[in-house]
């Protein structure tokens, strides 16, 4: 039975997707200021762990948030992740179920439940959480120009990491200016925080982005238990 309330399901990555299309179309792009964790003066050096993405996707049981704001507007999802096809997220009034592969959603304050249908048995798309974004900072140091440059120590979730800080050319400021700032375990290599903005140029400005900006961040690492699935489920 289909409801007529349509559900809202978390975004992939706007603002990422505009950066790498406007990039890998030749367009360009340049440097900005992503807020979010503070580093030391940065150096260039090693930059693998930002290109493992086994590691930076590695997470197993985590909570985490994700934020995106652009032109006044803005969202916030959270989620807690058991396993990749077992977790939920919360966007709005609408939560969303991975069991086992198999997709739920529930309207705050309606009793019926929706089945989703995922593209893949883990909902990646749906989910947003540290493989989109493991994968979406992987593509972004394919980005031909790109500078990839290492900064000071992070703390995230009572973790310690490493901040990485991609920009892109800054020759090509004038037509994109953007720069993501993550924080990658020091010993696991993964993935914990990422946050990227816009600052202006005629691409940015063409498409609306000037000003974006989206950060995902894990908030806890463990004692998320088995999701199990919400009840009254529609056939």
């Amino acid at each position: 039975m289909r409801s007529s309330r349509q559900t809202r399901t978390t975004p992939a990555p706007r603002v990422l997707t505009a950066l790498l299309l406007v990039l890998c179309l030749g367009t360009g792009s340049g440097s900005a200021g992503a807020q979010g964790v503070r580093s030391a003066r940065s150096r260039r050096t090693n930059v693998s762990p930002v290109t493992t993405l086994s590691a930076l996707t590695s997470l197993r049981n985590y909570s985490f948030t994700y934020t995106f704001h652009n032109a006044g507007s803005s969202l916030r999802a959270v989620g807690a992740v058991h396993s990749p096809t077992d977790w939920k997220l919360t966007l709005s009034s609408v939560t969303t179920y991975d069991v086992g592969g198999h997709g739920f959603s529930v309207v705050k304050g309606f009793p019926q439940v929706q089945r989703t249908t995922f593209a893949t048995p883990e909902g990646y798309h749906h989910l947003n959480g540290e493989h989109t974004w493991g994968t979406a900072l992987v593509d972004t140091t394919h980005v031909t120009g790109m500078r990839i440059s290492r900064g000071g120590r992070c703390t995230v979730a009572h973790t310690s990491g490493t901040i990485y800080q991609l920009r892109t050319a800054t020759v090509d400021k004038g037509v994109f200016s953007a720069a993501l700032q993550a924080c990658v375990d020091r010993r696991s290599g993964a993935l914990l925080y990422l946050a990227e903005g816009v600052t202006g140029g005629a691409a940015a400005d063409a498409v609306h982005l000037a000003g974006a900006g989206e950060v995902f961040e894990v908030t806890a690492i463990g004692g998320v238990g088995p999701i199990k699935a919400p009840g009254h489920t529609a056939s």
